[in-house]
């Protein structure tokens, strides 16, 4: 019973057993994060949690999926002049 409360979990949090509409509504979110900034709400969150400029996508190209956040250097270039 345990094992199958903890799929069912996993299903629910992972999008997949939510009802087609939401489903829809978070592609369609996705998307549109996707066209305005070339990241998924998946990479804005994991970018937040880790503090770097992360995108899953550079891992096709072969590079790093996080990369270290260029706001600290330009914030320190700003505080110099």
């Amino acid at each position: 019973m345990r094992f199958a409360a903890v799929i069912m979990l996993a299903a629910v949090v992972g999008g997949c057993a939510l009802p087609v509409p939401l489903q829809v509504a978070s592609w369609v979110a996705d998307g549109i994060s996707l066209a305005a900034t070339e990241k998924s709400l998946t990479d804005h969150g994991l970018s937040a949690l880790s503090g770097e400029d992360c995108a899953m996508w550079r891992a096709v190209k072969d590079q790093d999926i996080c990369r270290e956040n260029g706001l600290a250097e330009l914030k320190m270039d700003l505080d110099v002049q």
